[in-house]
């Protein structure tokens, strides 16, 4: 990695710190040169969808639906709700949904290339061996509930590689942290975040993007396509600090075009390779928060949403299939060794 600029420094332990300001009483944003973003905001017109392309599933509403996945070999999806908590999945071809019960807060379910999946729960990650309903423990990436924290968002890198998030439980300042997890082992990547969020990755392995979402920043981390490991410092992709809303989970299609979700706008919004807003899809839901690519041909997206704060209604909360004929990507399945 090459040497950290004035406004970000490496910590003792090998992360990137990102410093911060204050200004005008404004929750602290990061400090990054503005030319470097690609801070072109949208016009107030978005495009035309019609509403026969996005379906609102008839599964039980989340107060906080997180960690959407697919499995394409048995057309099953998943979310989880953090609050409650349990898994919500469901298959796509039948539509018949179940709950399961979680023994913590969950926030991530990921394929692996063992017999069992990996669960981010509470403190850490932990295989699950589903026969005998049994959590195993892997690793752990935080203080867990005792301190109040938690693991949130991630996704599986090209390479097999993990890249997962943990929070404060009431989003305090400065607690959030990216870790990378490969070979069995944690390593810390990015700290003194909030609500990171957002992670995702390109179709090749070479670029990584992440958020913290009370900033409204979206970052670019160039990155070894062997390993998921960043090999520069993050550049801002795009600045919508100024824009309504809270970034949140985000994913990128074959073409590169990354889609991200923003909580509190209903918004469904694409960016180009280059950072430029591209389109903006107006979701029934209020509050999107996490999204993956379904179908066949991944040829769909699958966006959980959130009901916490808003009045009881028949959409906010649900999970909902976008169907566009996206050139989606299938995540890959985590290296367990």
């Amino acid at each position: 990695m090459s040497e950290p600029s004035s406004s970000q420094q490496a910590s003792p332990g090998g992360a990137l710190r990102l410093s911060y300001r204050r200004e005008n009483q404004r929750q602290a944003q990061l400090v990054i040169s503005a030319e470097q973003s690609n801070s072109i905001l949208p016009s107030q017109c978005e495009t035309p969808f019609s509403a026969r392309r996005i379906a609102v599933l008839d599964s039980a509403p989340c107060r906080l639906g997180e960690g959407a996945g697919y499995d394409p070999n048995t057309d099953t999806a998943w979310w989880f709700d953090l609050l409650c908590p349990v898994l919500h999945e469901r298959s796509i071809q039948t539509g018949v949904s179940r709950t399961i019960r979680m023994p913590g807060r969950a926030s991530l379910l990921v394929p692996t290339d063992g017999a069992h999946p990996l669960v981010a729960m509470d403190d850490g990650l932990h295989v699950w061996d589903r026969g005998e309903d049994r959590f195993h423990p892997y690793l752990t990436l935080n203080a867990g509930a005792s301190a109040k924290m938690r693991t949130h968002c991630g996704r599986v890198h090209p390479s097999g590689s993990l890249w997962i998030a943990s929070m404060h439980h009431d989003a305090a300042h400065g607690c959030g942290m990216i870790h990378v997890v490969r070979n069995g082992q944690a390593q810390l990547l990015f700290d003194r975040l909030t609500v990171p969020s957002s992670i995702c990755f390109s179709p090749d392995g070479t670029a990584g993007y992440f958020a913290d979402t009370p900033d409204g920043v979206i970052y670019r981390v160039a990155l070894d396509p062997q390993s998921g490991l960043p090999i520069g410092l993050p550049q801002v992709f795009f600045d919508g600090s100024h824009r309504p809303g809270g970034i949140d989970g985000s994913v990128v299609d074959r073409g590169g075009t990354l889609w991200n979700v923003r909580w509190g706008t209903a918004s469904l919004d694409a960016y180009e390779p280059n950072g430029r807003w591209q389109k903006t899809i107006t979701l029934p839901a209020a509050q999107p928060t996490s999204l993956v690519f379904i179908g066949g041909n991944a040829e769909n997206l699958l966006i959980t949403s959130a009901a916490v704060g808003l009045p009881c209604n028949e959409v906010d909360g649900r999970a909902m299939i976008v169907r566009s004929l996206f050139r989606g990507c299938v995540d890959a399945a985590f290296r367990l060794t």
